[in-house]
């Protein structure tokens, strides 16, 4: 299982918007961020990992965490078709049937949310 934390630097780059045909100039400025990723790092006693809960801070990693220097890339209006077959990941309008203090009862997580995404990715 891998989480991560992404903290916002103040280096924003200026960058070329790629679509299918190449490079092209677009007058929106993509707003791409130098960040770092941290990276979940397993119990040391190499256990399955602790669950998190939102709402309880207590449950949150205190361990040590690994950061990794990335960019997070705009790609908005890039011109690309994002799918999941393309490029490992699609950008879609969906709204839960559940409400949030419904995601801390694991009964109804499986139940429904685990059937609403099946049915989500079936429809991509």
């Amino acid at each position: 299982m891998a989480s991560t934390t992404v903290t916002e630097t103040a280096h924003v780059v200026r960058s070329e918007i790629l679509s299918a045909a190449g490079p092209k100039e677009s007058s929106a400025v993509p707003r791409n961020v130098h960040t770092e990723l941290s990276y979940y790092t397993p119990p040391p006693d190499g256990g399955p990992p602790l669950p998190i809960y939102i709402t309880d801070t207590s449950t949150r990693a205190k361990g040590e965490r690994i950061f990794q220097p990335a960019i997070v890339y705009d790609v908005r209006g890039s011109g690309v078709e994002h799918t999941l077959d393309k490029t490992g990941f699609q950008f879609v309008k969906h709204e839960s049937g559940l409400k949030v203090e419904d995601f801390d009862d694991e009964e109804k997580v499986k139940v429904a949310y685990y059937a609403e995404t099946e049915e989500l990715l079936k429809r991509l």
